[in-house]
């Protein structure tokens, strides 16, 4: 990523100081920040959700998304993980599987 795309570790979160790069939201500077209300609502503001959340980091269009095939802090938060699978699903490709790891890389609009 030499042009500093955004990008979103929902694992391994330490590479972003790695690859020089910051987490996309201040809430994701933890992966698994995005289910709990109660640290978006300290760093967002009352009505901040772990949708809204997602919503952010994905209208950010980050290039590269990177995962564990099962992500069980998503599971307190299944709107925000039905977004993400709807996101991965129509916009993403997954382009490499290293040690678990799911990488996806944003489609391009050509």
């Amino acid at each position: 990523n030499p042009r500093g795309e955004p990008v979103y570790l929902m694992t391994d979160h330490i590479a972003y100081w790695f690859t020089d790069s910051a987490p996309m939201t201040k809430a994701t500077t933890h992966p698994s920040n995005i289910s709990k209300a109660f640290i978006l609502e300290a760093i967002g503001g009352v009505g901040a959700t772990p949708k809204t959340e997602m919503l952010r980091v994905l209208s950010a269009f980050p290039l590269f998304v990177v995962k564990k095939r099962y992500t069980p802090y998503l599971d307190d938060a299944p709107e925000a993980a039905q977004l993400l699978d709807q996101a991965l699903l129509e916009d993403y490709d997954r382009v490499a599987s290293v040690r678990g790891r799911q990488i996806y890389r944003r489609r391009t609009s050509d």
